[in-house]
């Protein structure tokens, strides 16, 4: 078990706060692992205590955008330092199952399920019964289905998932039949008749269609949300998802899975060639993107594969306008990422842009023509001059600087060993006026993935601050 997974449920013993994990418990040897996330079920009363106990060591909340949010499913995020790994729990308040995306279904069984868990037979946690998780993984995929009056005729495309039915066989092994009857009775009896059949057959097609029809009524008291409502839901996720897909071909970005309430955070990574900036940001968006709504921004030179027009850049290029479509770029990245960050997401910029050393390193391109003989010429170099100084102020809450020697520079990166010295000289010296945080990390002496745990934990020191 993940040392921050350990701390979580240490301290829910600490404070006396009652839980169990309530599905999917077969593999929940994983999920402890950080291979999966964690599906944990509280009181709503203790809703406060649960959030101050995973607060306290380290978990920090999000939220998940109004299009897939559900009422009684609050999201926290706990970074275990050790692994680097990520963890996602899903903090319930009641149950809420049924389609994908729209939950139209609330049991009223959240007393009856902690009232009656127990400790897993490997793993040192509370779970749901064997029986009500049964009967819970029955009736998930049942409802998980729209109620459409001739389902019938869909049969065939009914396909139950290989984890279902490994979950199901790893239950049946381990339920006392008259608890599962008794507790079927009490909760959903109108499942009792056809029980018997689905425990000795497993979950089918055959079977699932069958008990749709018989739990009709049960449907329509655990109901939510109307059909209406749940049509309008699933519309909006939809028109969502394809929007989503539409504006980031165009390089616009907008949050999309969940994000910081106290605000998201823009880091931006600084480094001589070959010092592993690509492969760093890359491992960062990796870990983050998953659960974090992350963007990576370039703030170099813009280069022709990373525009929606390329042409254009190779014309400003031959109409030697390129330093203008450059300051153009950099001004709209920075734009983005202010706005991303308000908005709590995740920025990396891949470089940063300097006013200190002209002609290099993502700095001004036209100070050779601060003396020239031409006013226009002056006025132009004064004006990107201006441009870049006012980039350097703008606020970073945390810089990583990848050191790296002038040799190795040389050598990875295939650069002239005068034009390495450069290069490293100035990444090693760079000040820049509006940091948060700054941190050095030499690559040569670490491993790229302890690059990579340094940058992510850092990075989610900031987050939420």
């Amino acid at each position: 078990m993940l040392k921050v997974i350990r701390n979580v449920f240490d301290q829910f013993e600490i404070e006396g706060i009652i839980y169990c994990h309530w599905k999917s418990n077969e593999r929940l040897a994983e999920f402890v692992n950080g291979e999966e996330d964690l599906d944990l079920l509280f009181y709503p009363e203790d809703e406060e205590r649960v959030h101050n106990a995973l607060l306290s060591v380290g978990a920090k909340k999000f939220e998940a955008l109004p299009v897939g949010k559900y009422e009684n499913i609050k999201d926290y995020l706990a970074l275990d330092a050790d692994s680097g790994k990520l963890i996602h729990f899903h903090v319930h308040f009641g149950l809420d199952i049924g389609e994908k995306n729209i939950k139209q279904y609330r049991l009223p069984w959240t007393s009856e399920i902690l009232e009656n868990r127990i400790k897993h037979e490997d793993v040192d946690i509370y779970t749901s019964s064997y029986e009500h998780e049964l009967l819970l993984l029955i009736l998930r995929e049942i409802l998980r289905r729209p109620p459409h009056k001739k389902m019938f005729l869909l049969k065939s495309r009914i396909q139950i998932k290989q984890d279902i039915k490994n979950e199901f066989e790893w239950l049946k092994k381990r339920i006392h039949r008259e608890k599962l009857l008794g507790y079927s009775d009490k909760l959903v009896p109108e499942l009792s008749s056809v029980l018997p059949s689905i425990t000795k057959n497993g979950i089918t097609s055959s079977g699932i269609l069958k008990s749709r029809r018989i739990i009709a009524n049960f449907r329509k008291r655990v109901r939510n949300k109307s059909s209406l409502s749940s049509q309008l839901i699933l519309l909006k996720f939809r028109f969502s998802n394809f929007a989503h897909k539409v504006l980031r071909k165009l390089k616009i970005y907008l949050p999309k899975k969940r994000v910081s309430p106290m605000g998201g955070i823009v880091v931006s990574f600084i480094g001589s060639d070959g010092a592993g900036k690509s492969t760093t940001i890359e491992n960062a968006y990796k870990v983050f993107s998953k659960k974090i709504d992350t963007v990576i921004l370039y703030m170099g030179n813009p280069k022709p594969e990373n525009s929606l027009f390329p042409f254009l850049i190779k014309a400003t290029k031959k109409l030697r306008l390129f330093p203008f479509w450059n300051l153009y770029v950099k001004k709209r990245n920075l734009k983005k990422a202010k706005q991303l960050s308000q908005k709590g997401g995740l920025v990396l910029l891949d470089r940063f842009p300097q006013s200190q050393y002209s002609g290099i390193m993502d700095g001004p391109m036209l100070t050779h023509w601060l003396n020239s003989g031409n006013v226009l010429r002056r006025l132009i170099s004064r004006y990107e001059t201006k441009c870049f100084k006012q980039f350097e102020k703008r606020s970073l809450d945390l810089l990583v600087k990848l050191h790296i020697s002038a040799e190795a520079s040389s050598v990875r990166g295939k650069l002239p060993n005068k034009r390495a010295q450069e290069k490293t000289k100035i990444v090693d010296t760079l000040t820049l006026s509006n940091i948060k945080k700054m941190i050095v990390i030499d690559t040569e002496e670490n491993s790229i993935e302890a690059v990579k745990q340094k940058v992510i934990y850092e990075s989610w020191k900031m987050i939420g601050r």
